[in-house]
C-alpha cells in the first residue's frame, strides 16, 4: 500500500468517528438535561406497568374495613416503590397527596365501591364502571396502569394504590404530585 492509500483509509475512519464522538455528546446533553435513559425512552413507567385485560383483573374484597392513617401512608410508600419512586422526598409528597384523596373518594376504605348502575357487571357483581378500592380506581384505569410486582385484585390497597399512582404520573405532565392531586380535588 502506498502512502496516498494509507493516507485515504485514515481520512475515511475521520468522518465516522467524528460522527460517533458527536452522538455521544449529543446523548449525554440529553442525559444531563432530560434524565437518565430509561425516563428519556418511557423507562420507568413502561418498566413497571404490566397492562391487565378485563378478564384478568380479580374482584376479592380484602374485609379489611376502614384503614387506619398509617397503614394508609405504609401502603402509599408500598405503591410509590412499585412505580420505582424510592426517593424519600418524593415518596413523601406521594403520601401527602394521596392520603387527601383516598380520604376523599374511599373514607380508608379498600373495599369501596362507588354507586354506578351502568354498563355490564364484573365478577363482584358491581358496575364495570363503578370505581373501587383505596383510590377508586374504575377496572378499566386499573387494568391499564396496574404494576408489576402488584395483585391483579382492584380491592388489595397496595395495587390499587400503585395502579393510581401509575395513572397520575401519566396525567399530570410535570405539574408536581401535590398540585397535581389538589386540582383534582378541587
Amino acid at each position: 500500500m502506498n502512502e496516498r492509500e494509507e493516507c485515504s483509509n485514515e481520512e475515511s475512519m475521520v468522518a465516522p468517528l467524528a460522527i460517533l464522538v458527536g452522538i455521544i455528546a449529543i446523548l449525554g446533553t440529553l442525559v444531563l438535561v432530560v434524565g437518565p435513559p430509561d425516563l428519556l425512552f418511557g423507562g420507568k413507567d413502561a418498566a413497571s406497568v404490566d397492562r391487565l385485560s378485563s378478564e384478568q383483573i380479580e374482584y376479592q374484597p380484602t374485609n379489611r374495613g376502614v384503614l387506619a392513617p398509617t397503614e394508609v401512608d405504609e401502603i402509599i410508600r408500598e405503591a410509590a416503590t412499585l412505580n420505582g419512586i424510592s426517593d424519600y422526598d418524593q415518596s413523601l409528597e406521594w403520601v401527602t397527596g394521596l392520603r387527601s384523596l383516598i380520604d376523599r373518594e374511599s373514607g380508608r376504605n379498600s373495599d369501596a365501591v362507588a354507586q354506578n348502575n351502568l354498563g355490564p357487571v364484573a365478577a363482584d357483581g358491581r358496575s364495570t364502571q363503578a370505581p373501587r378500592g383505596l383510590a377508586a380506581l374504575t377496572p378499566e384505569v386499573f387494568g391499564e396502569h396496574h404494576r408489576k410486582g402488584s395483585s391483579r385484585n382492584i380491592y388489595d390497597p397496595v395495587a390499587n394504590t400503585a395502579a393510581a399512582i401509575g395513572y397520575i404520573d401519566s396525567q399530570r405532565n410535570g405539574v408536581p404530585v401535590g398540585e397535581f392531586i389538589a386540582r383534582f380535588l378541587n
